[in-house]
């Protein structure tokens, strides 16, 4: 599925850029980027984030089907950047051996996870539900599951 975030600024327009990421089974996505990179700076600025999966491969005029996530974004710290890095690996096969080939002065070496947290999301399937029905739900988290409602 491709994926594209979504990220606003205070003083800037929102960006939206695609993002190889994984996800967690609480629903919460993980990326990869440069500190310094545009979306990510933006995240500093404005946490709020929106995200659309579905396949590229969508004809025009056809039956459409994919996701809408909508949450917060923010550097992946501690158990979170741990997670992360399990679940991009476990994703992208070719992730580990990557990192261990890079040189140690690589500016990819400076490479940081960042956590979506989604709170509600649209899912949408044209074929099962009838043309531009969405349906939502908000994700409800308790402190030892996550349930979506």
């Amino acid at each position: 599925r491709d994926r594209a975030l979504l990220v606003g600024a205070r003083l800037a327009s929102p960006l939206q850029r695609r993002a190889d990421s994984a996800f967690s089974p609480a629903l919460d996505l993980f990326f990869l980027s440069h500190p310094g990179s545009h979306h990510c700076r933006n995240l500093e600025a404005n946490r709020s984030v929106a995200i659309a999966v579905f396949p590229s491969t969508q004809k025009w005029g056809e039956d459409d089907y994919g996701l809408q996530l909508f949450g917060t974004g923010s550097l992946a710290t501690g158990r979170h950047a741990a997670s992360a890095e399990r679940l991009y690996a476990r994703r992208f096969r070719a992730y580990r051996d990557w990192w261990a080939g890079l040189d140690p002065d690589d500016r990819a070496r400076e490479y940081r996870f960042y956590q979506v947290r989604t709170s509600r999301l649209k899912l949408f399937d044209e074929r099962n539900f009838g043309g531009a029905v969405f349906v939502s739900a908000s994700v409800v988290r308790s402190s030892t599951s996550t349930k979506e409602v």
